[in-house]
Parts: C-alpha cells; structure tokens; sequence
C-alpha cells in the first residue's frame, strides 16, 4: 500500500453482546466509528475511504483505542482497484459495489 493511492480501511469487529452493558457499549462503539468517518457495509463491518494511505494507520489506532472489554477488531487496507473488484450480492442478485466518495471541492 503507498501513501499517495486511495484506499479503504475496512474495521471488523466482533463485540460481547450478552448483558445489556455489552450491548451499550457495542452501540457506544458502532457510534464511534461513524465519528471518525466509517460507514456501516454490514452489521459488524464499517469501511471508510481515504483519498490516500497515509493516514490508514491513525485511523486504524483511533477505532483500535476504544474497543470494548472482549472485543476483537481488525482493520484491513483494500486498494481502490481490490474494492471495485468486489462482488456483492443482495439476496441472489449481483451488484456493483459502492463507488468511491465524491472528492469535496471548495471554491473561495
């Protein structure tokens, strides 16, 4: 992975969810990575694309940092070209995977 191509951090994660602390803090933490700019794909699954790889390890460190007691995360580096190469399926069908995020243009 270089730092100056698109890549996505995919965090999977599998959190206690027996009592209903567990439970809290798992919402706790799912809330937490839309803070730092992931979107839910699944359940237990966020991905957030960055326009480069440089910041993959902080954003790695930052969703590492508050996993609950129990609780397993792993964030993995995807390339662009790996991410449109996906298949996804809804039900039986076959679909295009996301696109990438528009880049935000600011005009002064």
């Amino acid at each position: 992975m270089l730092k100056d191509e698109p890549v996505w951090a995919i965090a999977a994660f599998d959190l206690p969810t027996q009592t209903r602390e567990q439970r809290r803090d798992a919402n706790r933490y799912r809330h937490h990575l839309l803070e730092l700019g992931f979107s839910r794909v699944q359940l237990s699954v966020y991905a957030k694309y960055m326009i480069n790889g440089a910041g993959f390890r902080w954003v790695g460190s930052a969703a590492g940092a508050v996993v609950p007691p129990g609780g397993v995360l792993r964030v993995i580096p995807v390339s662009d070209h790996e991410w449109a190469r996906a298949l996804c399926y809804v039900g039986e069908r076959l679909v295009p995977p996301e696109d990438p995020p528009q880049q935000l243009a600011i005009f002064p």
